[in-house]
């Protein structure tokens, strides 16, 4: 409960650096005093050893809890960690990324005081061509460059959760009677991912032709076990993804033809896997007026330092192929590679075919795409592979750039290096 306690207390603490610090130290502290205090019980358990040091191999392969420890030790025997505090500044045009500038600021400055700045920039020198900055604050370690710090403490939250999961299984207890903090969601209750927790850094995106300041909305969907009934009666019996991330691909294809067919649409969803399952599935929605880029970035920094080696995108689109002799698009229900795709976006000129898209990424460098175009007729849903292949070159940008970046396999990604 301390450390859960001290991960809110940092975060409404952000623009103030002494406060921020304290319950930054306080909560790595608190985290690393959970497994001491197992150690020194340990005789408890006649079989500690089987449960603790099989958690104790997975902490270690785990970078973010590696620096826990590590930053545990400095806190206490040598120095403050070497905080730092950076505003990224990110530039999108229509759909992609196309810059970034890392910015060293005062721990005082807040999104709403930078953001500003560019504002009076775009009512003074009134751009014209479309594009929008994101404003991103964030604070990073120099021994943990490559997380976000607020992120890097629920992942620690996460791994000793799990270690108090286990030895409460050993023990025979389900739900410790102890009592809870003033806030409501400090109390004896037991989650790796507390839903209380911030979702992100604090940021917002402003449109550099109308000055329109915007911020992304986060939200978490509640199981809801009467609705999962319910779902079962309509779509069927679940279809598992248990598979790896290549091979589960055309189930997910299968599930989303169900989808279309069942509801018209068949949405937006990105599924992330570690080895073979899916770790965190997030639902997305894709606003015609934000560039495409912008939308994943945002997703995917929802997982925090939370690892995964897999990621799964299915969606419905809008599918345009060129001609390579002539340029111009080809003939509707072509055969090829697509040249240009557009997720939920309208066809106002006509001559797009709608398809149904799964692409699997993985962090070795592998790819999968499945697209399959579809029409409605009088007799039901007619569909047509489009796509089957295993060439990166197929996904495209707007999901590949923030993946590769998550996993620091892009070249401008930060690292410890």
């Amino acid at each position: 409960m301390d450390v859960h306690e001290d991960i809110h207390r940092a975060s409404e603490s952000y623009f103030d650096a002494e406060e921020f610090r304290r319950f930054l130290n306080s909560a790595i502290q608190n985290s690393r005093g959970v497994s001491f205090l197992l150690q020194k019980r340990k005789s408890r358990w006649n079989n500690f050893d089987d449960w603790y040091l099989k958690w104790q191999d997975e902490a270690r392969a785990n970078e973010v809890m590696r620096w826990g420890v590590q930053s545990r030790n400095r806190i206490v025997k040598e120095e403050d960690l070497r905080t730092l505090s950076v505003a990224e500044v990110t530039y999108y045009g229509p759909r992609l990324r196309e810059g970034e500038d890392v910015i060293n600021v005062p721990p005082s400055s807040t999104v709403d005081d930078i953001i500003n700045v560019y504002r009076d920039l775009i009512a003074r020198d009134r751009p014209t061509g479309p594009g929008t900055i994101r404003v991103s604050r964030k604070w990073f370690d120099d021994q943990l460059p490559q997380h976000e710090l607020i992120a890097a403490l629920r992942e620690l939250y996460a791994g000793i959760a799990k270690l108090i999961q286990v030895a409460h299984e050993q023990s025979g207890v389900g739900v410790c009677e102890l009592g809870g903090f003033r806030r409501p969601c400090v109390d004896a209750s037991i989650s790796d991912a507390p839903r209380c927790f911030p979702l992100a850094p604090p940021s917002a995106s402003i449109d550099v032709t109308t000055g329109t300041i915007y911020d992304v909305e986060y939200g978490i969907i509640e199981m809801d076990e009467d609705a999962a009934l319910r779902s079962m009666e309509k779509y069927g019996e679940p279809i598992a993804f248990d598979k790896g991330v290549f091979d589960d691909v055309p189930a997910r294809m299968a599930m989303s033809k169900i989808f279309l067919e069942k509801d018209g649409y068949a949405g937006s969803v990105l599924l992330f896997y570690r080895g073979l399952k899916v770790v965190r599935g997030i639902p997305l929605a894709i606003p015609v007026d934000q560039p495409r880029e912008l939308i994943f970035e945002h997703a995917i920094e929802m997982l925090g330092a939370m690892t995964f080696d897999g990621v799964m995108f299915a969606s419905e689109t809008w599918i345009t192929t060129l001609d390579a002799r002539t340029g111009k698009p080809k003939k509707r229900w072509a055969s090829g590679s697509p040249q240009q795709t557009e997720f939920y976006d309208k066809d106002p000129v006509g001559g797009r075919d709608e398809a149904l898209v799964v692409y699997g990424l993985s962090k070795d460098g592998r790819a999968r795409t499945i697209a399959e175009l579809f029409r409605k007729t009088s007799a039901g849903y007619e569909y047509r592979t489009f796509v089957d292949s295993d060439d990166p070159k197929d996904v495209p940008q707007m999901l590949m750039g923030p993946v590769s970046r998550a996993w620091g396999t892009h070249r401008g990604q930060r690292s410890s290096e």
